[in-house]
């Protein structure tokens, strides 16, 4: 587990017990195997370990971004964390900063708060007016969406595809809700760019760092 932080860039200590580097971090490659990248065991794992660093990563967000590419443990709790918080963000409402990805015109994105987040297989028709998320991480539409805003996809990067069943989910939000928000940290907002498509709008959305937050010292899942 040494390791594994180191490779991840945070410096801890941890005891001889648990060095279980092989149970935490997998080599993942396809083939022809000529590349490979590292990458969490499991969803557990990289919950689990993004909660206990959770306030590492707050305080070195920015520079994490810089390198997830050259590692992919960065992106995946960088990824992880900024989800939680955007997720939560999105939740409590409030006015956000969007910017057309075509036009470049920036505006006021207004959301209303939702008291409890709706937790749903999917997106349907005629879901009520509130924040919904995908009881599946790994939920291949949209991460998040709000019937009458739109669709809410999080990510740490430069630039992102359009997932098909986007297209499928979106048509399901009503006539106000075909607009995609492409949730963002600040150092992405203002360069992001999407895959261009003619079946809806496409806006980038601002939203600010993970607030530092002291590390919890256990965890439930």
């Amino acid at each position: 587990m040494n390791d594994c932080f180191r490779v991840v860039g945070v410096e801890v200590e941890i005891s001889d017990e648990t060095r279980i580097v092989h149970n935490i971090v997998h080599i993942h490659s396809e083939n022809p195997y000529t590349e490979f990248e590292n990458r969490f065991a499991s969803e557990y794992v990289k919950d689990y370990i993004a909660l206990k660093l959770g306030e590492e990563i707050s305080r070195k967000f920015d520079t994490y971004l810089i390198h997830y590419k050259e590692n992919s443990l960065f992106g995946a709790l960088c990824g992880r964390l900024f989800e939680s918080h955007a997720i939560e963000r999105l939740r409590r409402g409030g006015r956000f900063k969007v910017r057309d990805l075509y036009s470049g015109m920036e505006n006021e994105l207004v959301i209303p708060p939702t008291q409890i987040k709706q937790i749903v297989k999917a997106a349907e028709r005629n879901q009520s007016a509130q924040l919904h998320v995908p009881i599946s991480k790994n939920y291949r539409g949209i991460d998040a969406w709000f019937p009458t805003i739109g669709g809410f996809q999080i990510t740490i990067a430069e630039s992102h595809k359009i997932n098909a069943k986007v297209h499928d989910d979106l048509p399901k939000l009503g006539p106000k809700g075909q607009s995609l928000y492409w949730v963002l940290p600040p150092s992405r907002y203002e360069e992001f760019r999407s895959e261009v498509t003619q079946s809806f709008e496409q806006f980038a959305l601002l939203m600010e760092n993970p607030p530092i937050v002291p590390t919890r010292t256990e965890a439930s899942f």
